[in-house]
């Protein structure tokens, strides 16, 4: 390529990064665009070009713009069914039919649940809005919302119900974010969020460590230095008989939230988080802070909490419901306590979207503000179910009753702790992308299968199976 059709190619690709909402594969942006097996001035254009229409609101993808593919047809959402019907993933979202009928038991609530599990329903539900089946909401995670949400097809701003920023001033700011989509719509609405803290064993603390207080915990603890430092006292004090937490895949679910660091930069894939965490998650193998053979959702995962041979946990707030508390504490009330630990993360969320298929306008847009909006009737459901919600003024009003407590934590609040947690998270919907969870997961599972190489040689094998997956997700 000639030096002036290089100067101009490489200004369009800078000129074009700063407007890709979302980036596409790196093949696709740096490669033949045109298919004239000639990366040239021309690719530049079309890159150019294709910056000018996202900016004017375009919705296409790079390669369905230079195809010259029609731009999708809005969603037709009608009003012409009494009948909402919501699909979920989670049996627990069926509660909100208890709540919702009691203030209004002239509404008729029908539930699908086509999906056992969060994980299932990403492919699940998209084969079935995709179908035409008739689904007026559904129930996102935050692990793929976003892979819906940049959906034309399936993803629906919430305006088209006469929802606005506006009615969601007093969410969350981070759960908010993570329901904009490429071109910054609210697309979901997250009626429960899950931000995650630090659970540990006061008792294990306060014999190996000397720490007789979450807060003097926390202050030991509050960044990974902090809590690597902690976790090499608690080694020499123990021999290494204790580790200072149960899972690699713990730490990953919290190191990962850390937004400085996003996956790509400019459009192109990024290895500054992964290398940071091996360089972290390494340091904790060699020295035994951690078992690297522990893998959550086993058994061993609950038995060295059961047994005492890990000091603690990352959990979120669906780990502390009753049905997880016995698994990990043994039964034996009162000898947690939950700090923030050393770095803000959340783990899970349920948000509502709209259904291109939506024909219950009136009933979908009352049931939205019922479980998002309004803050009486949030604060009623978090009590009748257990979840936290999205609304600050909810939650700081449950936590001023003193009525939630839990019985693992010795009858304190978990949200005195969590509510700070989800205040100061950070997200940012312009660096996220549709390949985000696709991403990390492919990063921890190189990882996990690649510890004992060298940080090079992992990030190489990362590096590779991100491109081969990018590259399926662009075909």
């Amino acid at each position: 390529m000639k030096l002036k059709k290089m100067a101009a190619f490489l200004l369009a690709l800078s000129t074009a990064a700063a407007s890709f909402a979302m980036p596409v594969s790196a093949a696709e942006l740096f490669g033949d665009i045109d298919s004239d097996n000639d990366v040239d001035a021309a690719d530049a254009a079309w890159i150019l070009q294709y910056a000018a229409y996202v900016g004017a609101g375009g919705t296409l993808d790079l390669k369905s713009f230079v195809n010259g593919d029609e731009e999708p047809a809005p969603p037709e959402i009608t009003d012409t069914d009494d009948i909402l019907t919501i699909m979920t993933w989670s049996e627990s979202d069926m509660q909100m039919s208890d709540c919702y009928l009691e203030d209004y038991p002239d509404a008729q609530l029908q539930f699908l649940y086509p999906a056992q599990n969060g994980g299932g329903a990403s492919e699940t539900f998209k084969t079935m809005l995709n179908s035409g089946e008739q689904v007026d909401l559904y129930v996102a995670e935050s692990d793929w919302v976003r892979s819906y949400i940049d959906d034309e097809t399936i993803g629906v701003p919430l305006s088209v119900l006469g929802l606005t920023d506006t009615d969601y001033e007093n969410g969350y700011s981070y759960a908010i974010e993570m329901c904009r989509n490429k071109n910054g719509e609210l697309c979901g609405a997250p009626y429960l969020i899950a931000p995650g803290g630090y659970c540990y064993r006061t008792d294990l603390a306060e014999e190996y460590l000397g720490i007789s207080s979450p807060e003097e915990m926390q202050s030991r603890i509050s960044d990974w230095d902090g809590f690597t430092a902690a976790a090499e006292e608690l080694r020499a004090a123990t021999e290494g008989s204790i580790t200072m937490t149960a899972t690699l895949g713990g730490m990953w679910n919290a190191f990962k939230c850390e937004t400085t660091m996003p996956n790509f930069r400019d459009g192109v894939l990024s290895t500054e988080k992964q290398g940071a965490f091996i360089d972290l998650a390494q340091t904790w193998i060699q020295n035994g802070y951690v078992n690297p053979a522990i893998e959550q959702w086993t058994s061993d995962w609950t038995y060295i909490g059961q047994n005492g041979e890990t000091l603690g946990y990352f959990y979120s707030t669906w780990c502390l419901e009753p049905e997880m508390i016995f698994e990990q504490n043994g039964g034996t009330e009162g000898n947690w306590a939950i700090t923030a630990g050393p770095q803000e993360y959340y783990w899970g969320s349920g948000i509502l979207c709209i259904s291109p298929s939506c024909n219950s306008a009136s009933e979908a847009e009352r049931f939205l503000r019922y479980f998002t909006v309004d803050a009486d009737s949030m604060q009623k459901f978090s009590e009748y179910s257990g979840h936290m919600v999205n609304h600050q003024a909810a939650v700081e009003a449950i936590i001023a009753s003193g009525k939630h407590t839990s019985p693992m934590l010795g009858g304190s609040d978990p949200y005195t702790v969590l509510n700070e947690t989800a205040k100061t998270l950070d997200f940012s919907a312009e660096l996220a992308t549709a390949a985000d969870t696709t991403l990390d997961d492919l990063f921890f599972m190189t990882f996990r299968n690649d510890y004992n190489e060298s940080k090079e040689v992992i990030l190489s094998n990362y590096e590779e199976s991100a491109a081969a997956a990018l590259d399926t997700a662009a075909e």
